[in-house]
């Protein structure tokens, strides 16, 4: 006997045959989800009385239900359809079919009233695990009483929790459980699990908003996606069964390997400090919520940068994002005298080439080139004076590369006449990567002294890396 569906697990397939409702008219349908793409096809009969107002093309939402439970679909672009008259006289029938790709799938196991409300959700993954270590808290866990544990609020269960000015608070806790004789099982099971409230009650767009911007952060503080099991959203007014989201495309094939080693582990509480790394300034929550959609942007492109397996793309991708977040504009001579005297200047400049047009113009390149003392190089040299000696020693690349570097990027850019050797240009992306990476650390208010400590966890960070020198010694 098949186990009833309580929620959806990412990574997981289903076929569901469901009933779409459309202004009180009801079609059948078939909701195929995948990790790689969730398609929902509808199709029906239609007559007078009976129509269909679906959008071919584009749909904001669509609710359909099926025996497992009610679906709130979200983001549905149409990719395919048919039509066709079934049957024309005494009356005229037709037979439609419409085939969407769709986003987002909430799903709950009972019905959904009207446009929901969410007040939080928690996200579990396997690697969240590993990005905590093993910690105190979870020994004071194993050893506490069972009503200790399962109290309200008990701060026992929590590793962390922050405050998040304007958005709400943000923590990582167990997920208490207890075995059961009915499922073969005894003991405290306590996944962690990262658990996000809302200040306000917020609708699916703004959760769904909210919950992507977390999977952004701390799938650039592990170093590879972060790959949730399962998404559970938290209604406002509570309810029996629980909300889960399913999201088509989320990438899953996370291996062993890359979960053995976050980049930037939490390394709070441990109970064994190893690594000797530096813990995770929990700020950096609050801060990257903080920032404006456009600051966020920077850590998502650099995400999708990390994943191209062209080294030049990579390259040129993660050099476009230090050149903006290093940028900085001095002048050659005080910007406010420089203005003043133009300003008084250009009656007679008109007067003396009786050209108007291209003084303006003239004087407008002169504004522009006083402001450009420092150029791409001379910023990140700026900024690179920051890092600590001790983390530059370490490299094959410095200072004194930067003008080649950049001269690399023009050339790449412009499609000059060069053949540049691809494992150069690989061991130069890995450069600039490890740049961008401290900066964008910088970015979420991790100081520069442990931004740098912790760049070298950065895969494939050995080929910047000095080799020791090899010395020979002729043994008479």
């Amino acid at each position: 006997m098949n186990k009833t569906l309580e929620a959806l697990q990412l990574g997981e397939s289903y076929q569901f045959s469901v009933v779409v409702e459309n202004n009180g008219t009801h079609f059948a349908g078939d909701l195929s989800l995948s990790p790689e793409e969730s398609i929902l096809i509808v199709r029906g009969d239609t007559f007078e009385g009976r129509s269909s107002t679906l959008d071919w093309h584009e749909l904001d939402e669509l609710q359909c239900t099926s025996f497992e439970g009610t679906f709130m679909l979200r983001g549905l672009k149409g990719i395919g359809g048919s039509s066709q008259a079934l049957q024309r006289y005494p009356r005229l029938i037709g037979h439609f079919e419409i085939r969407y790709a769709v986003s987002h799938i909430i799903f709950q196991r009972g019905q959904m009233s009207g446009q929901e409300e969410y007040v939080g959700f928690e996200i579990r993954s396997p690697s969240l695990a590993r990005w905590i270590g093993v910690t105190t808290t979870q020994h004071v866990i194993a050893a506490s009483e069972k009503d200790t544990l399962f109290a309200q609020n008990s701060p026992v269960n929590a590793e962390f929790q922050v405050d998040m000015p304007n958005f709400g608070k943000v923590a990582v806790i167990y997920q208490l459980r207890m075995g059961y004789l009915t499922d073969f099982s005894v003991g405290l099971h306590f996944p962690p699990v990262l658990s996000v409230f809302f200040g306000a009650p917020r609708n699916a767009s703004e959760a769904i908003s909210s919950i992507h911007e977390m999977e952004t952060l701390l799938s650039f503080l592990l170093g590879y996606p972060l790959a949730p099991e399962r998404i559970q959203l938290i209604t406002q007014h509570g309810s029996y069964w629980p909300s889960s989201l399913y999201v088509a495309g989320h990438r899953q094939d996370v291996t062993d390997s890359e979960r053995r080693y976050p980049f930037f582990p939490l390394g709070h509480n441990l109970s064994h400090d190893q690594l000797g790394l530096p813990p995770l300034p929990i700020r950096v929550f609050p801060t990257y919520m903080g920032l404006s959609d456009s600051d966020r942007a920077f850590i998502k492109k650099y995400l999708r940068y990390r994943h191209l397996d062209n080294p030049e793309e990579r390259f040129l991708g993660f050099f476009r994002l230090l050149e903006k977040l290093c940028y900085q504009n001095e002048s050659f001579l005080p910007h406010e005298k420089l203005q003043t005297l133009l300003t008084r200047a250009t009656p007679f400049l008109f007067r003396y080439f009786n050209d108007t047009k291209n003084v303006r113009r003239i004087i407008k390149r002169m504004n522009r080139l006083n402001r450009s003392k420092l150029d791409t190089a001379g910023c990140i040299k700026r900024f690179m004076d920051e890092i600590p000696t001790m983390t530059q020693e370490r490299w094959t690349y410095g200072t004194g590369d930067l003008e080649a570097i950049c001269k690399l990027r023009n050339d790449l850019t412009h499609a000059n006449e060069l053949e540049p050797d691809t494992s150069d240009i690989a061991t130069k992306a890995k450069f600039i990567e490890v740049l961008l990476v401290i900066r964008l650390l910088l970015h979420i208010g991790v100081p520069v002294a442990d931004a740098a400590s912790i760049s070298g966890r950065l895969q494939h960070h050995y080929l910047i890396e000095r080799r020791n020198d090899v010395r020979f010694i002729q043994v008479s």
